[in-house]
């Protein structure tokens, strides 16, 4: 799994948004956490199973409303990080 981190949620950055922070995956199988950087791309290897498969992303900085920090009272959405280019790649 790859994909380009693009926005991080940190309470104390300008506007909720911040450089770095860390990134706990889980699958029906594993959980681990790997740190992540904005504009930085983060490869990763997980187990995936012939099938359905849930794969979750939780940011341990938690989320934010941009309507409670950036002045923004038309988007109430619940935000925590944005990736980009995100590709799944099978190891041989």
């Amino acid at each position: 799994l790859a994909f380009t981190i693009t926005e991080v949620y940190d309470e104390t950055g300008e506007n909720g948004l911040g450089e770095s922070g860390s990134l706990n995956i889980r699958t029906s199988t594993e959980a681990f956490r790997e740190e992540i950087k904005r504009g930085e791309q983060l490869r990763t290897t997980i187990g995936l199973e012939p099938g359905w498969n849930v794969v979750e992303f939780e940011l341990e900085s938690g989320n934010f409303r941009p309507s409670e920090i950036q002045n923004n009272p038309a988007d109430s959405r619940l935000l925590s990080f944005t990736i980009s280019s995100l590709d799944i790649i099978r190891e041989e």
